[in-house]
């Protein structure tokens, strides 16, 4: 930056050069980084070949794109509202807030944690040929039991949007 500096202001072409050792070195040490990161690749491949690990990826993402993770970090939004009662006590005094244009921490992960589990009773719903292993009168408990989950969840997520906008009416 400062080689760049002086070449405006005396108005020179002047190139930095670097000793041959420094160039080797700093080659070295990228080349050496890249090889260590290739082998840890073929090390992990069997690891990552799994569907089990892809889907928990997966649904790491989901959850944490769809938590407002990012809004969070960068307005450095605190988890909850905390307040003290009267006897001096921390405890959390609200969990959404009121404003939809604003959320604490939490609120994201609640509504994101509770979107994954209505989606995971749905997909298992969808899904229970392949993945249950009971049949007759145990499998239609089982779905029976998982439509109910399915729809607590889409009420509980209803639920937290309404506190987030109150003029919201079914």
């Amino acid at each position: 930056m400062q080689l760049d500096f002086i070449n405006r202001r005396l108005s020179h072409d002047v190139k930095l050069k670097l000793p041959f050792l420094t160039v080797l070195f700093k080659n070295l040490i990228l080349f050496s980084i890249l090889a260590l990161l290739i082998g840890m690749v073929i090390v992990i491949r069997p690891i990552l070949i799994e569907r089990t690990v892809w889907f928990g990826l997966a649904i790491l993402g989901y959850i944490v794109c769809t938590s407002g993770f990012i809004y969070s970090e960068l307005h450095n939004m605190p988890m909850f509202r905390f307040d003290k009662d009267q006897y001096g006590s921390m405890g959390i005094s609200e969990y959404f807030m009121r404003s939809q244009r604003s959320q604490y921490a939490g609120e994201g992960y609640i509504t994101s944690l509770i979107a994954f589990f209505t989606s995971m009773c749905f997909l298992l719903f969808l899904k229970s040929d392949e993945l249950l292993l009971v049949t007759g009168n145990t499998r239609k408990v089982v779905l029976l039991v998982v439509m109910v989950l399915g729809y607590v969840g889409i009420d509980l997520y209803v639920q937290c949007y309404k506190l987030k906008s109150p003029w919201y009416n079914t």
